[in-house]
């Protein structure tokens, strides 16, 4: 059976874009025995792209929870209507 392991990015795997190289083989070891390896955090993607090709992950939960993925499967989005947008920049 495969457990899945949520990790924080900011302050937890990653000071920054700076990763720990213990962090990273730990990250590996726990896929390589079968287990999913996802993050959870406040930031979007983009924010990410230099960490990402650091780590290998199987998904996260993005966006303050906002966006959530699963390998290639977008599981979860919520975004923010431009309705809601459009209030917010005429107040």
């Amino acid at each position: 059976m495969n457990n899945i392991f949520l990790f924080d990015v900011d302050g937890t795997i990653a000071v920054g874009d700076i990763i720990l190289d213990s962090t990273i083989k730990a990250l590996e070891d726990l896929r390589a025995k079968g287990n999913i390896v996802m993050l959870s955090t406040g930031r979007c993607i983009g924010q990410m792209k230099d960490l990402l090709q650091r780590i290998k992950i199987d998904g996260a939960i993005c966006n303050n929870g906002a966006y959530a993925y699963i390998g290639n499967d977008v599981i979860f989005e919520s975004p923010i209507s431009k309705d809601v947008i459009n209030q917010m920049l005429d107040d």
